[in-house]
């Protein structure tokens, strides 16, 4: 745990499963999706939720994979607000990470599209979107942090940043798509990324040392 305790991460409003982002088209994406999932939404049903034609989506985004990553993270732009001031503030390293973590579990269980797309079992190639979205969003934030704390012994031993976010990634989809955490949510989640904590530490500790 953080010695000092951070600010929480403050929700966005309620808007219905929907969670909109303020953006036309990103939100007939996420109403679509909500209705859908991601792996039975289609371009055509954007569009004719978005009121705009199919060309129109083909020239601002290029495929559907795009349009989907661009809404991952516009609805998770203002966590990685709040995430980065954790990630790069005070703190043992693995608890900042721990905290952030729980909190993006939480928020990603919050946003009724996304809940119920991943309750619902994501494809392969939804969870590689979603990685490709979590990889970007982690390089102002986690990746540094990373890069600070890792040391060229441990990148000899086959520490790689990229399959660390990767993992995270993994963990967050496994948390999150399990039954909802009703009571002390973030304690049992904390509990559950209790490994991550420690082989940070483990990895700050030994490049400490260098």
């Amino acid at each position: 745990m953080l010695d000092v305790e951070p600010a929480r991460f403050q929700p966005l409003p309620e808007a219905g499963g929907a969670q909109l982002v303020g953006d036309p088209v990103l939100d007939a994406a996420a109403a679509c999706i909500d209705r859908k999932g991601f792996d039975n939404t289609s371009l055509e049903e954007i569009a004719i939720e978005a009121g705009v034609s199919r060309a129109t989506l083909y020239r601002r985004f290029g495929n559907r994979e795009s349009l989907f990553k661009t809404l991952l993270l516009a609805r998770a732009k203002p966590f990685q607000k709040w995430s980065t001031q954790i990630l790069l503030g005070p703190g043992p390293i693995g608890a900042r990470v721990e905290t952030v973590l729980t909190h993006a579990i939480l928020e990603m269980q919050r946003v009724g599209w996304l809940d119920r797309s991943l309750h619902a079992g994501m494809s392969p190639a939804s969870i590689r979107l979603f990685k490709a979205a979590h990889a970007e969003g982690a390089e102002n934030g986690l990746r540094p942090l990373l890069e600070a704390l890792i040391g060229e012994r441990a990148r000899a031993a086959g520490v790689s940043i990229p399959e660390i976010i990767d993992w995270t990634a993994d963990q967050m989809i496994t948390l999150a798509s399990g039954p909802e955490w009703t009571e002390a949510p973030e304690a049992q989640i904390m509990s559950r990324l209790a490994r991550i904590e420690a082989s940070l530490e483990r990895l700050a500790g030994g490049s400490e040392k260098q």
